[in-house]
């Protein structure tokens, strides 16, 4: 729903109010290619939010890694 949204309206930018651990802005930002910002409260889920994205970056670096060497 968010990418019609986003594809009828040219909106590209996302604000997760209420983040937790990030999971939605991640597939927004990562799957989708939005711009997100997002908004939390909890500290140790801004902690583990961050883990998470320093774990796709890690592995979509390993991944063009792999692509770039084909």
């Amino acid at each position: 729903m968010v990418k019609r949204l986003s594809e009828l309206t040219g909106c590209r930018q996302v604000v997760d109010v209420g983040a937790g651990q990030g999971h939605l802005s991640r597939f927004l930002a990562f799957g989708l290619g939005l711009s997100v910002t997002t908004i939390e409260g909890d500290p140790r889920l801004v902690a583990q939010a961050a883990k998470f994205d320093q774990e796709v970056v890690q592995a979509l670096r390993k991944e063009g890694a792999k692509r770039g060497g084909q």
